[in-house]
């Protein structure tokens, strides 16, 4: 499980505007946030720093990560 969307949401942003600030798809961003997808490094970083919070905090479940 992750907090992508808790983060994103507490971060006032859509999917679309947080797809284009990380660059990383929405239709990614949305399967993330509804664990149909396993987040790869690249998108974690991007997304993580987009949000500026810690890789770690947005996805503890490090095995999440693909």
């Amino acid at each position: 499980m992750n907090k992508l969307r808790e983060y994103r949401q507490q971060a006032g942003l859509s999917q679309l505007q947080l797809s284009y600030i990380a660059r990383v798809p929405s239709t990614a961003i949305s399967s993330i946030e509804n664990n149909r997808l396993a987040v790869w490094p690249r998108a974690a970083k991007a997304l993580s720093r987009a949000l500026k919070v810690r890789r770690t905090e947005l996805f503890p479940d490090n095995g999440h990560i693909a």
